[in-house]
């Protein structure tokens, strides 16, 4: 697998969750419905179940945890811990997973305290299925329903399912109750039923899972949600598989979000820009609309990392990205570092007057902010701006002409002296 870029995605999500207390963390991780928990659950699955079949899986993930747990010996405590309860939830998920490749036995065990299961039940559950269900029934904070294939009976389901749908085990019995109440309209449970019936056979006859998709499911209160839905077949017991779609998506969006931020200056990194401004290009050009962009440069910055150091040099860059990102606030607004000691500002549908003013203020918020530089202009930090705007009558420009306009804009503006703002003619 992947490691370095998995240990990236870990970092990030580390780094998000660090602001919280330790006690807070520790709370977070005794919920099963938590944002950090299913966060966590959500990177798991994204990242590592590609990876699932590889017999030194386990290994790799021991070895993956315990690099990043050297990685953050000089971190916080929050990060400590974070790496500690992810590290343990990896475990056991990865146990989960890799479940219906272990060897099945047939001896009987007896089980106790099981909460949601159907009443007079006296099937016992093998010894493999007892020791993975009992970590994929507790510790996966997602729906899950163990079906008898033969009876129809609902086996058990966990209390995710109960929390999610509202159903207990007395609601739904058996699975022809289930269709009924998950389904009530009848054409769309009839389609629900030829769709699963369909994906149950395949994954049969073709000794694998039984595919994701999309349902729309009526919860006990009468709500309706879109759910994932997946299945694994064991002998003659189905584990149905629930994953909030609207959950799914938002994961897909941290996860995107990663990789588009810049970890440093905690805003957007160049490769997100690079996708912005073209987006935002074709859109002003298409709709007949301005576009002004603000390319920024840290004035004297080689000079303040060589007298201050590196350590101040990178707080410096992430107090400006702050600054700029306080001056550039309406919701269309867009920062990104562009690189280096660099940051750029897109402003949809404004004018050059209206970049200015966003200039000038970026400018007044870093006087505010008044950081020493004693090779600055004024002892202080200070930036240079370059600003381009696009009109309706720029239809024959591209967008890379347009960055270009920009940078000239910011040449000109160290050519005045620094701490300057100025457009191309």
């Amino acid at each position: 697998m992947d490691s370095i870029f998995i240990k990236q995605s870990l970092c990030s999500l580390i780094e998000y969750f660090s602001v919280d207390d330790c006690e807070k963390i520790k709370h977070n991780a005794t919920n099963v419905n938590s944002d950090l928990r299913n966060k966590a659950y959500s990177l798991f699955e994204n990242r590592i179940t590609s990876s699932l079949y590889n017999k030194e899986l386990i290994n790799n993930i021991n070895l993956l945890f315990n690099d990043l747990k050297q990685q953050m010996m000089s971190q916080s405590s929050q990060h400590r811990l974070l790496v500690e309860i992810l590290h343990g939830w990896w475990h056991e998920w990865t146990y989960v997973y890799l479940m219906q490749s272990k060897v099945v036995t047939n001896l009987p065990v007896e089980i106790q305290n099981v909460t949601h299961l159907t009443h007079g039940n006296t099937q016992p559950l093998r010894q493999h299925e007892l020791s993975h269900y009992a970590n994929l029934f507790i510790q996966v904070p997602i729906p899950l329903c163990n079906v008898s294939m033969v009876t129809g009976d609902v086996i058990r389901i966990n209390q995710r399912f109960v929390d999610v749908f509202g159903y207990t085990i007395e609601d739904v019995p058996t699975l022809k109750v289930w269709w009924q109440k998950a389904y009530p309209d009848p054409e769309y449970r009839e389609w629900v039923l030829e769709t699963w019936q369909s994906a149950l056979e395949y994954a049969k006859n073709h000794a694998t899972d039984i595919q994701p998709k999309h349902y729309q499911v009526t919860c006990k209160n009468g709500q309706t949600i879109t759910m994932e839905i997946s299945g694994i077949v064991i002998e003659n017991e189905l584990l149905a598989i629930f994953k909030d779609a609207t959950q799914q998506i938002a994961a897909e969006d941290i996860l995107r979000d990663m990789a588009f931020l810049d970890s440093l200056t905690q805003i957007a990194n160049r490769r997100r820009f690079d996708e912005k401004i073209v987006q935002e290009f074709n859109k002003a050009i298409q709709n007949n609309q301005p576009l002004s962009i603000l390319l920024i440069d840290i004035d004297f910055f080689k000079n303040y990392n060589d007298t201050y150091g590196h350590l101040a040099g990178d707080e410096c860059l992430f107090q400006v990205a702050q600054s700029i990102c306080s001056a550039a606030s309406e919701t269309d607004d867009f920062v990104a570092r562009y690189g280096g000691e660099e940051f750029v500002v897109i402003l949809p549908t404004s004018q050059r007057e209206r970049a200015r003013q966003v200039a000038e203020k970026i400018q007044q918020e870093l006087k505010t902010l008044s950081l020493p530089h004693k090779f600055g202009q004024t002892n202080e930090i200070t930036v240079s701006i370059g600003i381009n705007t696009i009109h309706s009558s720029a239809l024959k420009a591209n967008y890379i002409q347009f960055l270009e306009g920009a940078d000239q804009a910011l040449y000109k503006a160290k050519q005045q002296g620094r701490n300057s703002i100025a457009y191309i003619d």
